[in-house]
């Protein structure tokens, strides 16, 4: 038996009925096409930001901004300024922090990105950095909490948003190759449209604030109570960010060390990108049928198989872009995190620890696979094939209806 108040197509029932589409989806006291254009276009600007870094700091190191040593500073800078606000996020989850702070957060990132346009030493790039680290954390954490917690079909918007966030990552590089554009000079432009954002999630914030129900106490019944996810699922929400992490910090080494060129690695890489994306779109007709735990493990297990591939040489290509399934993996760990049979999670509380767990599986994985490798004599997508299949066979036990998982508590 479900709660009175219990979310009408929550990502904890494996095989309900079909949700209803996106055009019928109803938001809190707002037209859902505005909200949905609001928050597609704010994680379109968050996708767009975090990739543009990769053409950035050659550019900043060959006209002296920069010096070479400091070139993968800039990307920590980022991730300590999202970390941070994302440990805030969890921090403060009253109904007004709720409401403006992604209008706040959009304006910090367009801050981020005026300084670092106009930087003419290290320090204003890294300043730069973080606060558009800080920005893009916020935004990231918020608008996926907002969009369960609003949306009455929560899993079919969050995989359409982060597809949205797939396209602005994929797009903002060729647009910025397309032009012609300095990288320094296209983040002013990201500021331009961080501003245009920060009006829409102001227009379009919740105008009421959605409380969680008091546990009752019923005698035999263990009651259900608010609190944050399992730590057990947050450890493997972070391994499936590693695997994801990993992917992109050695896989176009694979390729090149399978006697690949380096343009074929480039192209490779690009592939990898696009099929990250087409996951993400394909889970939005998915997520109405299927658990979001079914989807993690079903992304995880091709992904390992596309893994496998990549260790036989010759078809180190074809993996590479195979293994872009794994896009389907971040926003189903964020719905079956948030979806435990025990308790009854805020999505406000929920997400930013969730968010947490997949930025520090992020920094950890490429580490964390390269010095297992150099220990085992093996490759470093190797070990990363080994974590994705154990951490997708856990989630294939654990989603056999009464079955209990490979991991306690999961």
């Amino acid at each position: 038996m479900t709660h009175p108040t219990d979310h009408p197509s929550s990502p904890d029932r494996p095989d309900g009925p079909p949700g209803p589409d996106i055009g019928s989806l109803q938001a809190q006291g707002q037209r859902p096409a505005a909200v949905l254009l609001s928050l597609s276009a704010s994680f379109a600007l968050i996708g767009a930001s975090v990739a543009m870094y990769g053409p950035l700091t050659p550019d900043l190191i060959s006209s002296g901004v920069l010096p070479a040593a400091w070139g993968g500073a800039v990307v920590g800078a980022h991730s300590s300024g999202a970390l941070v606000a994302v440990a805030a996020c969890a921090a403060a989850t009253g109904p007004a922090s709720l409401r403006w702070r992604p209008p706040f957060a959009a304006l910090v990132l367009a801050s981020g990105g005026v300084v670092i346009a106009t930087a003419t030493g290290a320090a204003e790039v890294l300043a730069g950095a973080v606060l558009v680290g800080a920005g893009f954390g916020t935004l990231a954490s918020d608008l996926n909490a907002a969009a369960v917690r609003r949306f009455t079909n929560g899993p079919v918007v969050v995989n359409g948003l982060n597809a949205a966030f797939g396209c602005g990552a994929v797009g903002a590089p060729l647009l910025l190759a397309t032009t012609g554009a300095r990288p320094a000079s296209a983040f002013a432009a990201l500021a331009v449209l961080a501003l245009a954002c920060a009006p829409l999630l102001a227009l379009t914030a919740e105008r009421e604030s959605r409380t969680q129900p008091t546990p009752v106490a019923v005698r035999g019944v263990r009651p259900v109570r608010p609190a944050y996810p399992p730590w057990r699922r947050l450890v493997l929400v972070g391994a499936a960010a590693a695997v994801e992490a990993s992917l992109v910090a050695w896989g176009a080494n694979a390729v090149i060390a399978a006697g690949g060129s380096v343009a074929a690695a480039s192209a490779a890489m690009s592939g990898h990108f696009a099929v990250f994306v087409l996951a993400r779109l394909a889970c939005v007709p998915l997520s109405g049928r299927q658990s979001p735990q079914r989807l993690l493990a079903g992304s995880l297990t091709l992904t390992a198989g596309s893994l496998g591939l990549m260790t036989l040489g010759p078809s180190a290509a074809v993996g590479l872009v195979a293994a872009g399934v794994i896009g389907a993996a971040f926003p189903n760990a964020l719905l079956w995190s948030l979806a435990p049979a025990d308790r009854r999670i805020s999505p406000a509380l929920g997400t930013p620890m969730i968010v947490m767990a997949a930025m520090v599986g992020g920094l950890l994985g490429p580490l964390g696979s390269g010095l297992a490798a150099a220990a085992l004599t093996t490759g470093p997508l190797t070990v990363t094939a080994v974590l994705a299949a154990v951490v997708a066979a856990a989630l294939l036990q654990a989603s056999r209806s009464n079955a209990a998982p490979l991991i306690a508590g999961c």
